[in-house]
């Protein structure tokens, strides 16, 4: 399951406009109606439960990793305020980002089979990002 919510963060990074991102997405809480929606975050330094702590850790880190691309000094500023196409390509769904001729693709799987691309093998329930250079070279 948290593989998909990685998938989900990564199409959001290279997706037009700014990711919204609540407090315990990345724990997989969830809301709902009034009064759920105002139920405490389970932090997990206090809870003292291990797992919920390492869970906390890997998909804050994996999550903040693909949003944190949006400030990176080589894509950043591609994936802010460049123009995007959608291309749907043998069961990938690839987001093409371009800004002043120089461009990036993510490239999201979410079949439960490994892709192979023109980028190589795309595992199942993951994406990558390449940086593709300037266009027409």
């Amino acid at each position: 399951a948290y593989e998909r919510l990685e998938l989900a963060y990564a199409v959001l990074t290279a997706l037009p406009g700014s990711p919204m991102v609540y407090a315990g997405d990345e724990l997989g809480v969830w809301g709902g109606d009034d009064p759920e929606n105002r139920k405490p975050l389970p932090w997990a330094d206090k809870t003292g439960d291990a797992s919920m702590r390492e869970l906390a850790a890997t998909t804050t880190e994996v999550i903040g990793s693909w949003l944190r691309l949006r400030q990176d000094k080589d894509v950043g500023r591609i994936l802010r305020l460049g123009g995007w196409r959608l291309i749907s390509e043998a069961g990938l769904l690839i987001i093409e980002r371009d800004l002043n001729g120089q461009y990036v693709r993510l490239y999201a799987n979410a079949s439960d089979d490994e892709i192979t691309s023109d980028v190589g093998i795309i595992p199942p329930r993951s994406a990558k990002l390449v940086k593709l250079g300037m266009r027409g070279r």
